[in-house]
């Protein structure tokens, strides 16, 4: 059987969520992807001011917020 890159279970206190959470597999597998993903970020946001920069991070911060929270 091979090995499990997540491990997933119950939310004690509302049983209609899922947590997932990375095994060993996975965090080796998040690690050897990371850098690449911040490359492609720094590409693709290149051309944003410093003060847009931040603007981003604060709107996708609300977004993960709200999600996590519904």
């Amino acid at each position: 059987m091979a090995e499990a890159a997540t491990l997933r279970r119950g939310h004690d206190a509302d049983g209609r969520l899922v947590l997932v959470g990375l095994e060993p597999k996975g965090l080796a597998v998040i690690e050897r992807l990371f850098p690449a993903f911040n490359m492609g970020e720094a590409m693709v946001s290149s051309t944003l001011t410093t003060e847009e920069k931040d603007q981003l991070a604060a709107l996708l911060r609300k977004i993960i917020r709200s999600v996590e929270e519904s």
